[in-house]
C-alpha cells in the first residue's frame, strides 16, 4: 500500500461520529484505506478485476476487524474492555451509511466501500477556488455522482457471479426494509 496522508477537517470534532470513539476510529480507518486514485484489483476466485475509483476500497468483515484492531502489531494481552466484534464493525459501517458518510456495495466475498464527497474532503488548496454558492452546488453534484457511482458499480459487477448479484439485491432489499 502506498503511504501518504489524508486530510481531517477540524469541524469533525463537532460531529456525532467524534463523540463515539469506536465509530470515529472506524471512520478514520475508512478514510485511510480509501484509494486516492483509480485502481483495478484482482480478487481471488474472480476472472475480471474490480475497478475502484478514488475514495473507494475493498474490504471484508474479518479483514476490516484485523485492520481495526491492528492485529499484525499487537501481541495477545489481557484486556479489561472487550474488543468490538466483526459484526459490531459492520453495524458501525451501516450507521455511517445511514449518516450518508459512505456507501456500501456488498457481495458474498467482499464489500466495496465508497466515501461520499471524497473529492470535497481531500481536495488540495488549488482546488478551493470555488465560492460558497458554487461549493454547495458542487457538494450536491458530488453526492449525486457518488450515489450514481454505487449504482454503476452494482451494474458493472453484477455479472461477476450470480451469488454476488443475489447478495446485492438482498442487501438493497434489507436496507429498504430498515
Amino acid at each position: 500500500m502506498k503511504r501518504g496522508y489524508i486530510k481531517l477537517w477540524r469541524k469533525n470534532k463537532d460531529s456525532t461520529i467524534f463523540a463515539n470513539e469506536g465509530l470515529w476510529k472506524l471512520w478514520c480507518l475508512c478514510l485511510m484505506k480509501a484509494n486516492h486514485e483509480g485502481a483495478e484489483v484482482m480478487m481471488p476466485g474472480l476472472l475480471k478485476p474490480v475497478k475502484l475509483e478514488p475514495g473507494q476500497f475493498i474490504t471484508g468483515r474479518s479483514s476490516l476487524w484485523e485492520d481495526y484492531h491492528q492485529i499484525h502489531l499487537k501481541k495477545r494481552k489481557p484486556r479489561r474492555k472487550p474488543l468490538p466484534s466483526p459484526y459490531t464493525l459492520i453495524r458501525w459501517l451501516l450507521t455511517l451509511q445511514e449518516m450518508q458518510m459512505l456507501c456500501i456495495k456488498t457481495c458474498n466475498k467482499y464489500s466495496i466501500i465508497t466515501i461520499l464527497n471524497w473529492e470535497l474532503y481531500q481536495q488540495n488548496e488549488h482546488q478551493k477556488t470555488l465560492n460558497s454558492d458554487e461549493m454547495s452546488l458542487h457538494e450536491r453534484l458530488t453526492e449525486v455522482k457518488c450515489a450514481n457511482q454505487c449504482i454503476k458499480n452494482d451494474n458493472e459487477n453484477t455479472d461477476i457471479t450470480d451469488s454476488c448479484a443475489d447478495s446485492i439485491v438482498n442487501n438493497e432489499h434489507q436496507v429498504s426494509i430498515k
